[in-house]
């Protein structure tokens, strides 16, 4: 079964970029601007249709998750996408359709906010509850937020951004434990080695593709920016994950 599935998820997210790039393509390449028609309406309806519908299909296809809710999520991402790859003045007759996706994202941004408010006032419990257990606070803090948010995944989600932030700025000061019945997964191996070559990896693409793209396109320099810091925060608190839990 496991055999079938593999080839579904491949061929869904080559669909799915085929879609996203196909559309990128229409609208700032010289080769799409000529093959527009005249009437561009019922292009850019199938562009919002592309991008708001098929994409997310295809997205829970490779993803394998199906789910009303993240189906709406969804598809208000991709109408918010279509603001930004259709050009505006193409778009006059479908603002309506664009500040759907705008609203809905709106009203999910809020009920995300309330979660994290139950989060907060929760705080107090889980600390007690991760004091009470003879588990290392990696386990012990996502067996006591399971408890109390069983079927939250967006603070799941958070918990674990928590955790990884912990790990990789608050943990430098400890001492991975050394009691005799304890044993580690990489002191005789390379892949701390290799996740620090990883790190300076980054480092120089980070410098080398910021430098080369802050020219033509700012704000996709500021992206891979965030991303690649992002990932560097990733990785240091995962080796610090992994010395101080033997």
């Amino acid at each position: 079964m496991v055999l079938h599935k593999k080839p579904v998820s491949f061929v869904a997210l080559f669909l799915l970029l085929l879609v996203i790039s196909s559309n990128y393509v229409l609208y700032y390449s010289s080769f799409g601007l000529q093959s527009l028609p005249a009437n561009l309406t019922g292009v850019v309806v199938g562009s919002i249709l592309d991008l708001s519908l098929v994409a997310p299909l295809l997205f829970l296809a490779w993803q394998r998750k199906f789910s009303v809710k993240y189906f709406i999520v969804l598809m208000a991402t991709g109408l918010i996408a279509a603001r930004f790859i259709i050009s505006s003045e193409y778009l006059a007759s479908f603002q309506s359709v664009m500040w759907l996706g705008v609203g809905i994202e709106g009203l999910l941004i809020l009920f995300e906010l309330s979660l994290l408010f139950m989060l907060v006032k929760n705080v107090p419990p889980i600390l007690i509850r991760i004091k009470s257990s003879s588990l290392p606070l990696l386990f012990s803090f996502s067996r006591a937020v399971n408890e109390k948010f069983p079927k939250q995944t967006f603070i799941h989600i958070l918990c674990s951004e928590m955790l990884m932030f912990y790990y990789a700025f608050g943990t430098w000061k400890k001492q991975p434990s050394t009691e005799g019945n304890t044993f580690t997964l990489y002191k005789r191996s390379n892949f701390i080695t290799f996740q620090i070559m990883i790190i300076h990896g980054i480092v120089i693409e980070t410098l080398g593709l910021h430098w080369l793209l802050h020219n033509t396109s700012i704000i996709l320099s500021i992206v891979l920016l965030i991303l690649n810091i992002y990932s560097i925060v990733f990785f240091l608190g995962d080796i610090q994950a992994l010395r101080l839990n033997p």
